[in-house]
């Protein structure tokens, strides 16, 4: 069977709609859902003399999708360089299929996402269009976030494909709704109509509730998607009352239409401020920003650790992009603006890493201590997003840089902690204590992602801090004066409290004995579980010193 390239996939569509071309990698991700869901019916969910075939031909599948997305993204790659990338692909597809007895499903499951990155890749060059009558959009800031959400995608898939309470069940159902979530969040990212942010929404959060309950039986995990739930439907309501009321000033449900409730003294002003603020619910909920985060810590303990770390990475950058198109929308600027948008994200971005940051002191287990950590980034990223009218749109395209340094970096202390808690059965902070003498690689990795999520050099970490910081010191308002420098402070010492809590567990590791007897941790096969983290740690120090080219891609974004 020949493969299709993104090039021979435009061919092939030529004739049909444009739209449909464009929304290419979506199809990709919902008929690799439904190829892993019927082969698992097919197969029984077991490593049978069926399984095996149809796992070698997904190998092989996954390695040239690989070769492509390198391809794509290292053109004129010498030839050695393209070699070892590959043979590293043989590797860990391999040990993947060897080592866990559902490796074979996980492995249909990435061929889709890596061909879905292919097309994403492919098409990065086009010109922003608006497709579907107005209803998404696609541009360079829809594509740079959706490259983080595959990533992200991919180390799930990685992830629970070693994840030991997966082991002995069927997994096709779960890698289904994770791709079907990735395409929800797609559309997210580049939705322009208030009933496509609503619909999308909405998939996300069915598929959520799906992956928090995956385990059957287990009462954390159902009490956690129960309460995610609960708190969905009150946003979503909050929400949709919210866009219904710019449905009925406007009589459209496009977004852009907003830009006619930019002048104070209107007499639908009340009215335009409430509607607003009933939608920043909606958006709020799906980033947990203050004060609509309680879900978060909850959920992100009771989940599977691959879910957590997939929601705490993708729902956040796609909550991240949906809320800059509707600020986006507001064009007006501080002085004439009805909702100064500037200073109520400042105002929200404050609370949000403050308070994260002081809950996460007082945390005893890891997994609701990183919860914690994740509604702090959350507040930094909004940094960002308070200086969305800064010239060239530095403020957005900060967040965006931060947001794909914080996957790398939060999923993997999440990959550390799976490691950890697979093999000792607990994620307490305790539970840590002696592992630099016990698992010296496991604690230098994590380590170094603790140091990357405080802020600190050579990290990632540090440059996409750094570039939020000035994104928010230069932000200069409509009467010239920059109106932003106290927000730098607040979040300068947000991180000090921050060093507290992640510093914790570093001399946990390093500085205090641990248990006797208490085995190396490992997931799944060893080497596997180190392969993992170290795709992870290896980017987040690579970005610390070399990241020129990808901050130039960041800098590139601009909104439809």
């Amino acid at each position: 069977m020949e493969w299709i390239s993104a090039g021979r996939f435009a061919e092939l569509s030529h004739g049909f709609p444009g739209d449909l071309v464009a929304i290419a990698p979506e199809v990709a991700l919902a008929t690799a859902a439904c190829a892993v869901l019927l082969l698992d019916l097919g197969l029984g969910g077991t490593r049978g003399r069926g399984g095996g075939v149809v796992a070698a031909l997904a190998w092989v599948a996954a390695v040239v999708a690989l070769h492509r997305v390198l391809g794509a993204v290292w053109p004129g790659a010498p030839l050695a360089a393209q070699l070892a990338l590959d043979l590293g692909g043989v590797l860990v597809f391999g040990l993947m299929l060897a080592g866990a007895p559902n490796g074979w499903v996980g492995l249909v499951a990435l061929v889709g996402t890596l061909y879905a990155l292919e097309l994403v890749l492919a098409r990065s060059g086009d010109p922003a269009a608006s497709l579907f009558r107005a209803m998404l959009v696609t541009d360079r800031f829809a594509t740079f976030f959706k490259v983080v959400l595959l990533l992200g995608t991919a180390a799930t898939i990685l992830a629970s494909s070693v994840y030991r309470p997966m082991e002995d069940r069927r997994v096709g159902e779960f890698h289904s709704v994770l791709l079907l979530a990735t395409m929800g969040m797609f559309l997210m990212v580049g939705a322009t109509d208030a009933v496509m942010v609503y619909m999308s929404i909405e998939l996300v959060s069915i598929a959520s509730f799906v992956l928090v309950a995956w385990p059957r039986g287990d009462r954390s995990a159902a009490e956690a998607s129960l309460k995610y739930i609960v708190y969905s439907a009150v946003a979503s309501g909050v929400m949709v009352y919210g866009l219904s009321l710019f449905y009925g000033m406007t009589g459209s449900t496009n977004l852009a239409d907003l830009t006619r409730f930019t002048t104070r003294g209107q007499p639908e002003a009340g009215v335009v401020a409430i509607a607003s603020f009933l939608v920043l619910a909606g958006f709020g909920y799906k980033m947990a920003m203050v004060p609509f985060h309680f879900w978060a810590p909850d959920v992100y303990q009771g989940a599977p650790t691959p879910v957590t770390a997939y929601l705490s990475v993708t729902s956040k950058a796609a909550g991240v992009a949906i809320f800059a198109r509707f600020v986006h929308a507001f064009t007006g600027g501080p002085s004439g603006s009805l909702v100064d948008w500037t200073q109520v994200v400042a105002v929200l971005a404050a609370l949000t890493m403050t308070l994260g940051n002081l809950a996460a002191l007082w945390q005893g287990n890891l997994k609701r201590m990183l919860a914690y950590s994740s509604v702090a980034h959350v507040g930094y990223v909004l940094m960002g997003v308070a200086a969305w009218d800064a010239p060239q749109g530095a403020g957005l395209n900060a967040a965006a840089f931060y947001l794909l340094v914080y996957f790398l970096m939060n999923m993997g202390a999440f990959a550390v902690v799976l490691l950890v808690a697979d093999q000792v059965g607990s994620e307490e902070v305790e539970t840590y204590r002696g592992l630099g003498s016990r698992a010296p690689f496991t604690a230098l990795a994590m380590s170094v992602f603790l140091i990357a999520l405080i802020g600190l050099p050579p990290t990632a970490g540090f440059v996409g801090k750094f570039q939020l910081f000035a994104a928010a010191i230069d932000h200069v308002n409509g009467v010239g004066r920059h109106d932003l420098v106290w927000l730098a402070v607040v979040a300068g010492v947000n991180t000090a409290i921050s060093v507290y809590y992640y510093m914790r567990v570093v001399k946990n590791m390093w500085l205090e004995h641990g248990e006797e007897g208490v085995r190396e941790p490992a997931m799944g096969p060893p080497i596997l579980g180190h392969l993992t983290v170290l795709m992870l740690l290896v980017p987040v120090l690579w970005l610390g010193v070399f990241f020129g080219r990808v901050a130039q891609a960041a800098r590139s974004l601009s909104l439809y």
